[in-house]
């Protein structure tokens, strides 16, 4: 008997329990009379999206070269035969719907729902976990997920040099890998891992009158530069002494004595990181310890095998980021060993020590911290990218915030430079440091200027999807951005980023190359633009959009000074 599935919709939301487990997934899968090329091809890309969700209109903009010429989605098309035949072949059910919203067919490979405003489009497609996992187990697409995931991987390592160098600058804040190197070392020193299990309760717990030589203390305070712990209830450390001085411990320590409670805890320390040393997973999860004291204990003794990251809520952050679905990954250390993947595939990436690692996610994607203790509230701290690694531009609380600021072009005042002094001795301007690019405030006023270019083009989707930050694949074209008129012709955008606030005198240096591609699409009659972004380190930076500031008109606006000269000198 063919039982009748309701498809329910509640809420904007729709929903039905069609019953298909993974080995019968993986069965259909194989079966090209049901899934056909076609209908691989359209599970493909939605298996390739973050969380394996998107709307058609992100589809099809993705993959703008394919779907150009239609008018319409194919994809309802597609789903509607594929369901026909899963249904015709399961031979045991049937979606009927109980209200009139929509066609039905989406709800066997797909769950749905309504977009929100933030979303392009009008309905998000989820494929089935199910699904999805049998695609896993079948690595039915492992070739072209290993393909996103060495795109995403270059995409990571453009942005490598710009971090050291922001460190090399003391522009963040952080180790040098020697200072790393030497207070793992003291650490070790101080509580060597063979001694572990003999530990005393002084040696070990907060609270005691040497509570600042002990295991507990090094790891929340003294190594706090190496990933912080801080923050929370004391009772992360399983034993501790109370400001009474009342011997404290934790539902999982507590024991008949305070004898055998902190043996427990001792025992549980040294079993841990004797099979963090074989990298024996599934122990290591099964241990006793809390996260934040169990995975920094990890990687104080074994710093090339873990990272110093120590929160479930940072990892699915950064797993969210880089295009993976958090929820797919039970557990700190299996969401750890993804992270570890990823950086072990990079040929620039792999070259990183975990240390390192870590602070240049943190570096692209911010810190995500809770606004007060055990607070549900989070909010991203920093962060040079405001992007997922499917250059999918994010509409969420991550969205960056500027401000437009229009201006007219003045005539500049003729005054001579004058030369600054220093006490008797004449000041002068070292141009060639001034020169000196600014990487990271230029990438983030680059970034800057995408979003708002995005946010400009937002009526016009075609034009939209078309926007390249071209500078990020090479840097040697003349111009940074290109973009679009709403009539469609090109928009060439050069942007010089500041963190100074602007002057009537908006003062930036220009290449050679930059400043002969400005002139040639001024005499092209090509739509130029510079666009100044000022206090690009404040909560709202200023963009200052300037058209054609060469242009014959401008003349008296401008002032162009060569500071520098290529020398070649003929020799024998």
């Amino acid at each position: 008997m063919i039982e009748q599935k309701q498809l329910k919709y509640d809420n904007g939301k729709y929903s039905v329990d069609i019953d298909i487990t993974v080995e019968e997934w993986k069965i259909m899968l194989l079966n090209e009379m049901i899934f056909n090329d076609v209908a691989k091809d359209m599970i493909n890309k939605w298996y390739l999206q973050p969380n394996q969700e998107a709307t058609h209109k992100e589809i099809m903009q993705k993959y703008y070269n394919e779907y150009h010429n239609h008018k319409s989605s194919p994809f309802n098309g597609i789903v509607n035969g594929l369901s026909n035949r899963i249904v015709k072949y399961l031979n045991r059910f049937e979606v009927v719907q109980s209200t009139g919203h929509g066609n039905s067919s989406f709800s066997i490979p797909f769950e749905g729902w309504v977009a929100g405003k933030t979303r392009n489009g009008d309905f998000v497609w989820k494929l089935r976990k199910e699904l999805v996992k049998a695609i896993d187990e079948l690595s039915l697409f492992t070739e072209n997920k290993n393909r996103k995931i060495d795109a995403m991987i270059l995409e990571l390592e453009v942005y490598i040099s710009e971090f050291k160098w922001a460190s090399s600058e003391s522009e963040l804040t952080r180790l040098s890998n020697s200072q790393v190197d030497s207070l793992i070392l003291k650490f070790q020193e101080k509580f060597p891992k063979e001694k572990l299990a003999s530990f005393t309760f002084e040696e070990y717990a907060l609270g005691t009158a040497q509570k600042e030589d002990s295991y507990s203390y090094w790891l929340e305070y003294k190594t706090e530069e190496l990933g912080s712990t801080k923050g929370g209830s004391v009772d992360k450390h399983g034993i501790w002494l109370s400001k009474d001085g009342e011997f404290k411990a934790t539902r999982k320590f507590s024991t008949d004595s305070k004898e055998e409670s902190v043996k427990l805890m001792m025992r549980t320390l040294a079993e841990l990181v004797e099979v963090g040393g074989s990298q024996n997973f599934a122990k290591i999860e099964k241990n006793l310890l809390t996260n934040t004291t169990k995975y920094k204990t990890l990687y104080l003794y074994y710093p090339d095998l873990y990272l110093p990251i120590f929160s479930d809520i940072h990892y699915s952050y950064l797993l969210k980021e880089l295009g993976y679905n958090p929820k797919h990954y039970k557990g700190i250390m299996a969401k750890q060993k993804v992270l570890l993947e990823i950086k072990h595939k990079g040929k620039v990436l792999s070259k990183l020590t975990n240390y390192e690692y870590v602070h240049f996610l943190y570096y692209l994607f911010g810190v995500p911290r809770r606004k007060a203790d055990n607070s549900p509230e989070i909010w991203i701290d920093g962060g040079i990218l405001e992007k997922g690694s499917e250059g999918a531009r994010k509409e969420s609380h991550l969205k960056m915030v500027y401000e437009v600021v229009d201006v007219k072009l003045m005539s500049l005042d003729q005054e001579e430079e004058k030369v600054k002094k220093l006490g008797t001795r004449e000041y002068k301007r070292d141009y060639e440091a001034l020169q000196k690019s600014n990487t990271a405030t230029g990438l983030r006023g680059e970034m800057l200027v995408m979003e708002y270019e995005a946010d400009r083009l937002k009526k016009y989707p075609k034009l939209r999807n078309k926007i390249e930050h071209k500078s990020e694949k090479n840097d040697g074209l003349g111009y940074d951005i290109l973009s679009f008129e709403v009539d469609g012709r090109e928009r060439f955008i050069e942007v010089k980023a500041t963190k100074g606030k602007r002057t009537s005198k908006l003062g930036f240096y220009l290449t050679a190359k930059e400043l002969q591609v400005a002139k040639e699409k001024e005499e092209e009659g090509k739509s130029y633009w510079i666009y100044y972004v000022s206090e690009i380190d404040s909560v709202k930076p200023k963009i200052i959009p300037i058209k054609n500031p060469f242009a014959i008109e401008n003349e008296s606006c401008v002032e162009i000074k060569p500071l520098q000269y290529l020398v070649t000198i003929g020799v024998m």
